[in-house]
């Protein structure tokens, strides 16, 4: 079982590897620096790329376009908010939208928490 985990694992890291290859030139798994001290911290639990409406394989330049039609429409002084609890939920909204946006945009970190979600995926699937 774990086997058959681990190997769904890596199936899948490397198909999503060649497809954000294939449509984004600037990806280079191979020249990522991975240093720990670099790394935000995330959530393998939380799908930052359902918050940010793109594909888990989207490019570089995909991530940043749909960070800013979101946060154009999500950010707090936007909202016409009547209570204080709709406010705040506004300012919690765009708080995670900000954060997804960090982690995918961050090599190191969205190869990191791909990796996590992978292995989160692949124990689930087993």
């Amino acid at each position: 079982r774990m086997a058959s985990a681990l190997q769904a694992e890596l199936q899948k890291m490397s198909e999503r590897a060649e497809i954000r290859r294939r449509r984004d030139p600037t990806y280079r798994p191979d020249a990522l620096d991975i240093d720990r001290r670099k790394m935000l911290p995330f959530d393998r639990f939380v799908d930052y790329y359902e918050i940010l409406n793109v594909a888990r394989h989207a490019s570089t330049a995909e991530v940043r376009e749909a960070y800013k039609r979101q946060s154009l429409k999500l950010h707090p002084d936007k909202q016409q908010c009547s209570t204080e609890e709709e406010s705040v939920a506004a300012k919690d909204k765009f708080h995670g939208l900000t954060q997804a946006y960090a982690i995918l945009n961050e090599p190191a970190t969205r190869e990191a928490y791909d990796r996590a979600r992978d292995r989160l995926e692949a124990q689930y699937e087993a």
